[in-house]
């Protein structure tokens, strides 16, 4: 996950709980064709076995804090949004 600060794109962590199978699936079928070879991350997290995507998606997630090093505590996806541009999801507006 990440949102933009300035032009850059920065990690803010990952969502591990929240899918079902057929979200799995229809998430699989939007990124597979978003694959990169480098991750999108201005300081990409060192992270083994990760396929990048693009940043293209809007996710919808719970959580229940911002931990001191800009990372989502506890995270949950709730769905993607169709109706939101990516370049809109900033670091300034991530309260709102």
């Amino acid at each position: 996950m990440g949102l933009y600060d300035g032009p850059a794109l920065r990690f803010t962590g990952k969502v591990g709980t929240g899918f079902t199978r057929a979200t799995l699936a229809d998430l699989n079928r939007k990124m597979k064709p978003l694959t990169i070879d480098g991750g999108p991350f201005a300081s990409p997290p060192r992270e083994s076995a990760v396929t990048w995507v693009k940043p293209e998606l809007v996710a919808e997630v719970a959580f229940a804090e911002w931990t001191d090093d800009g990372k989502l505590r506890h995270p949950v996806f709730l769905g993607l949004r169709d109706d939101k541009d990516p370049s809109k999801c900033t670091w300034a507006e991530r309260e709102r």
